[in-house]
């Protein structure tokens, strides 16, 4: 049941009238943390393949949300950053989330919150070693933290 609701977010949160899809929200996301990012770690952050957060820079720095300058030591090396449109959208974005989390668990106790955060942190980590067979085993109790 989670795995169809998160699949079916992205559309239905851009036919509701959501400005960024998800996969740019998480990047943007990336951007407020830090100066800069390479296109690289952007896609790192939105879940995508490098070549395809390509397109997704141009537009939005078609509409202004984000600047991109080359690296003048490495001209395959674009820096990404956020416009102050961008922060602007970037913010918008979040508090509206929050609202909606908010008003979704107001009726949860914390110590209810905190357990299912520990499950969904053990979750995150069988579903990355089962991406990943290659590393090490998690240490699942270790998302216990």
């Amino acid at each position: 049941m989670l795995s169809a609701a998160i699949r079916g977010l992205g559309s239905r949160y851009r036919q509701a009238g959501g400005s960024l899809s998800l996969e740019r929200l998480y990047a943007l996301v990336a951007l407020m943390s830090e100066k800069e990012a390479s296109a690289g770690r952007l896609a790192e952050a939105a879940g995508l393949k490098p070549n395809s957060v390509t397109s997704m820079i141009e537009h939005l720095e078609r509409a202004g949300i984000v600047r991109r300058r080359r690296d003048p030591d490495d001209r395959r090396v674009s820096w990404i950053s956020l416009t102050d449109r961008g922060r602007a959208e970037v913010e918008a974005n979040k508090a509206e989330w929050n609202q909606r989390f908010e008003e979704a668990f107001a009726d949860i106790s914390d110590e209810d919150l905190q357990t299912a955060s520990i499950v969904l942190e053990r979750l995150a980590l069988v579903f990355s070693s089962i991406a990943q067979p290659d590393e090490a085993a998690p240490d699942l109790r270790a998302a216990e933290g």
